[in-house]
């Protein structure tokens, strides 16, 4: 429960409280009002969508006394709590209490989400010139990813493995605040070691921060020790780097392994090298290498704007060894998905659907829903632009509006 305490110096409409998109799905407020001698009691329920709001509002108050109304509004990707006063000064003494989103896909404008654990928006403005939105962020911003003029991707599935580990030949395992402290004890092949489970033919990128120190004061050292830095290697049997091996460094870096599973196994080990050297990870991760990072899954929605192309071309291919998996226009102008006809193309396009083991179902700019019950190809190996489009969302759950029109606004 938080508090609120305000007073208000002018009889012009003002902003009493905001409340945040992409994190408040239900707000409810108490609202005690003082004005010179009298008072009164309001109680404000707020919900959203992430385009309009809906509120109750209940209002008690002393013989004569006309209470405030409070109005609420959404502009500019932010919810507002207005109200115009008629006399001052008043005083509000507001108790809040907020109910979190939970995982929906409602959307503020096109192709931003409000909440939904991965996902992607993309912005087009030119050749060289790409803009994309991060994971949980529901705007824009410049990152350090790249689409190249025909391919997207990589993204990856998130999996942090910093679990189960497994020592080996002495290796000890020290945890402290932000890191795992593997110790070597200078024996051959010590380490910490796991098992991990994957899919052969698979692509996998194994990535995290890491470096390591050494201790100077070695007092036992025979000859078939362990030497060198500290390493994190992958393979397919345990102490076998056939996938990989990152050689760690003094400084704490990034850095990854990629690799294409040829087995439903793999062993990923951490440590080795000299007595005492004490290898750091951090946010260490097993990742499917794959455009859309959970593609492989029950459900999720897509956004894309573009402008009017030619009739003929295909705009989106998501799957090139399955031509029913893109987005195209036919011969006489109109916008399919897989095998929906969504209408007769415009000058600009926006295109918006949801996917399931049983279909899709999608809207364009802002008209009715429409249903296909032709099951979609829903592990896509490949994201192919044919023709670049404006704007390109993807996120990892259905769009939780019933009508579709959110991400069909500009």
């Amino acid at each position: 429960m938080e508090t609120i305490n305000y007073t208000s110096t002018t009889l012009s409409a003002q902003i009493l409280d905001t409340f945040d998109l992409p994190t408040e799905k239900i707000i409810y407020y108490k609202i005690n009002v003082i004005s010179g001698n009298t008072s009164w009691y309001s109680t404000l329920d707020i919900s959203h969508d992430g385009i309009q709001t809906s509120e109750e509002q209940i209002a008690l108050a002393k013989s004569g006394i006309t209470p405030l109304e409070f109005v609420t509004s959404i502009s500019n990707n932010v919810g507002t709590v207005s109200v115009t006063p008629t006399a001052i000064p008043t005083t509000f003494s507001i108790e809040r209490n907020s109910i979190a989103c939970n995982l929906y896909s409602e959307n503020t404008l096109s192709g931003r989400n409000i909440l939904t654990e991965e996902g992607l928006g993309i912005y087009f403005s030119g050749a060289n010139n790409i803009t994309i939105r991060q994971s949980n962020n529901n705007i824009f911003t410049y990152a350090n990813a790249y689409v190249t003029s025909g391919v997207m991707g990589p993204i990856k599935t998130k999996n942090n493995i910093l679990t189960d580990w497994s020592a080996t030949n002495g290796s000890l395992l020290v945890a402290d605040d932000d890191y795992q402290v593997i110790v070597s004890s200078g024996q051959k092949n010590n380490c910490q070691t796991q098992i991990l489970n994957l899919s052969p033919g698979k692509n996998y990128i194994l990535s995290g921060n890491a470096y390591y120190t050494t201790d100077s004061n070695i007092s036992y050292a025979p000859e078939d020790r362990d030497t060198g830095p500290s390493k994190i290697q992958i393979g397919t049997e345990f102490n076998i780097d056939n996938y990989g091996v990152y050689f760690a460094t003094a400084t704490d870096t990034s850095f990854s392994i990629i690799f294409s599973a040829t087995s439903d196994t793999a062993h990923v080990s951490f440590g080795f090298g000299d007595i005492n050297n004490r290898l750091y990870v951090k946010d260490f991760e097993l990742k499917e290498y794959v455009p859309f990072h959970t593609y492989d899954q029950d459900e999720g929605a897509m956004y894309i704007n573009w402008s009017a192309v030619a009739a003929g071309n295909t705009i989106l291919s998501l799957n090139s060894s399955n031509s029913n998996n893109k987005i195209y226009i036919d011969s006489s102008n109109n916008v399919f998905i897989n095998t929906v006809n969504c209408g007769s193309q415009q000058a600009t396009n926006k295109l918006v659907f949801n996917y399931n083991a049983n279909g899709i179902s999608v809207s364009r700019n802002g008209n009715s829903i429409i249903t296909s019950s032709v099951a979609f190809d829903k592990y896509i190996t490949s994201a192919v632009f044919v023709s670049n489009p404006n704007e390109f969302g993807y996120m990892s759950d259905n769009i939780a509006n019933t009508l579709m029109v959110a991400m069909s606004n500009v």
